[in-house]
């Protein structure tokens, strides 16, 4: 079969509404190149510029504006503004979270990257070094899901070397990134290091390595049987997990769930930030460890026991997170709808009525020191701490709600309560303001 074939058959099964992660490296040119092949429609390309490497970034945002444009791809251009030495599970959050914003902007739910089968190899190996059970060393999945993306690899089985090849043979020049020979990085030494000395001693190790991780994928599904993802989808989400689903179970189930729970979470920013054994028995105990209580996860990040869940705390420099406002938003699971009021009944809670130039000073963000809220009907304010704390809202909650806010003043807490607002001048344009999705933080209200 030849290469044009092969990458055909890869693509079987990956949706033709999608969009491409582009670096301008070798395997994403070819993964986009591949796409057109097959078809155009819905296609789009997002690159992230992270802005670290100066001109040679610049020169990558550059080339693939030229390739899209004589592709006929639509492309959509990030650029990020990172701290200097952030480091590479920030770059790659903070990139993901461009996908999304683009998926979203789109009308698309899918990304589609250019992950190899020496990626494979490599992610196999790192996690056989931090000690991972069998969901971790099944490595990359074709089809996994991230936040509310899910992210196709249609080119886990071919090497990177293969699709240099193509390229060159079709003509396609890409960039290189010199970031990728650095030894600092301990999956560039695993590259350039351990995988080469293991291809010397046994000729096809990476390819052996990539087989172990599909069988490992195949029994660790057998093991699960999909049950794990339907309690998680009950009982979770992407910083919550409730106690009560997992306190009955064997410790080999609560092992499992609770892997799940770290991989489809956005705190597993990078590949080789899978949970250690000790890791995953540290989280483990906190099941059992008084509310409080908490313990150190990869990438700086922390959990915490709650009264009725388990949190994901991101790390404690991680910028507040923040929104503007257009026709709506996603944030996490919620989803804020902006519409026209038309009288409708609202219960403060989930839907409130704001007039429009009210709004248009607002912005949804999480909590900052100092921030206070105006009860409604109470005629003075009081700060946000004391009021979540009086709904018995648990503390990581409050860490990363959404908040509606105008400068320091909070407008609206979702599910939990509203301000007062001004009323509308006459003339006015009135607008409805609706939350939907989970809020687990209301549960707790009424404790």
């Amino acid at each position: 079969m030849k290469m044009d074939e092969k990458l055909q058959w890869a693509l079987t099964g990956v949706p033709a509404r999608i969009g491409v992660g582009l670096s301008g490296g070798a395997d994403s040119v070819a993964l986009l190149l591949a796409l057109v092949q097959r078809g155009k429609p819905g296609l789009f390309a997002v690159h992230v510029n992270h802005g670290l490497r100066g001109e040679m970034a610049d020169r990558d945002e550059d080339f693939c504006r030229g390739l899209c444009g004589s592709l006929g791809v639509p492309l959509k251009v990030y650029r990020l503004i990172l701290p200097q030495g952030c480091g590479e599970n920030r770059s790659r959050t903070d990139r993901y979270g461009a996908y999304q914003i683009a998926c979203d902007e789109e009308g698309c739910d899918t990304i589609a990257l250019a992950h190899h089968r020496d990626d494979q190899a490599e992610t196999f190996l790192l996690r056989l070094l931090r000690g991972s059970g069998t969901r971790g060393l099944g490595a990359l999945r074709f089809e996994q899901r991230w936040g509310d993306m899910r992210v196709f690899r249609p080119l886990l089985t071919f090497t990177h070397q293969e699709l240099c090849d193509w390229l060159t043979d079709k003509g396609q020049p890409w960039v290189e990134d010199e970031t990728n020979g650095e030894p600092r990085y301990l999956r560039n030494r695993v590259r350039h290091e351990l995988l080469p000395l293991m291809e010397d001693l046994v000729p096809g190790a990476a390819e052996r390595i990539a087989q172990t991780a599909a069988l490992l994928q195949e029994d660790e599904d057998a093991l699960t049987g999909g049950w794990a993802d339907e309690l998680l989808a009950r009982n979770s989400g992407d910083l919550w997990l409730r106690l009560g689903c997992v306190d009955q179970t064997p410790e080999a189930v609560k092992s499992r769930i609770l892997r799940h729970w770290w991989e489809d979470s956005p705190a597993n920013c990078a590949p080789e930030r899978c949970l250690s054994v000790e890791q995953t028995d540290a989280l483990a105990a906190l099941l059992r460890a008084k509310p409080g209580t908490r313990c150190n996860l990869p990438s700086d990040w922390r959990a915490e026991r709650g009264e009725q869940y388990l949190h994901l705390l991101p790390p404690e420099n991680q910028d507040t997170v923040s929104f503007d406002l257009v026709n709506g938003l996603r944030c996490g699971g919620l989803i804020l709808h902006v519409k026209p009021f038309r009288d409708e009944l609202v219960d403060g809670k989930t839907a409130m009525a704001v007039p429009r130039p009210i709004l248009e000073q607002c912005r949804v963000r999480s909590m900052q020191l100092g921030d206070r809220i105006t009860p409604v009907n109470s005629g003075h304010s009081r700060p946000l701490r004391e009021f979540l704390r009086d709904r018995s809202v648990e503390v990581p909650f409050r860490r990363w709600m959404p908040l509606l806010c105008r400068g320091q003043d909070v407008l609206m807490v979702p599910g939990v309560g509203r301000a007062d607002v001004p009323a509308a001048e006459p003339g006015e344009e009135i607008v409805l303001l609706q939350w939907t999705g989970p809020m687990p933080w209301i549960e707790t209200e009424d404790r």
